[in-house]
């Protein structure tokens, strides 16, 4: 029924794809100081964008950039491979 939204899915899922990956970060009680930050501190949305917050089994989409983050917190991000490793590497 929606055949370009299903290739894009099928894409972003595929092994062989390094255009755009989709990648779940959990954010860890020591993690550098993540917790308690606010997304404002990930890169710039043009970079990688935070799809969902996962946070005490409740799916939160499109959390507002300042969504404070906690330990536990489990973020559903897209973007380039370069992106989502700063991503991850700032959390």
């Amino acid at each position: 029924m929606r055949p370009t939204a299903v290739e894009f899915v099928d894409t972003v899922l595929s092994a062989d794809n390094g255009q755009l990956l989709l990648e779940d970060l959990t954010i860890g009680a020591t993690r550098r100081g993540s917790a308690g930050r606010s997304r404002r501190c990930s890169p710039k949305a043009n970079e990688a964008f935070v799809l969902a917050l996962k946070r005490e089994g409740s799916m939160r989409f499109r959390p507002a950039a300042e969504t404070p983050l906690q330990a536990g917190d489990e973020l559903v991000a897209a973007g380039p491979p370069e992106a989502i490793r700063s991503l991850e590497q700032r959390l």
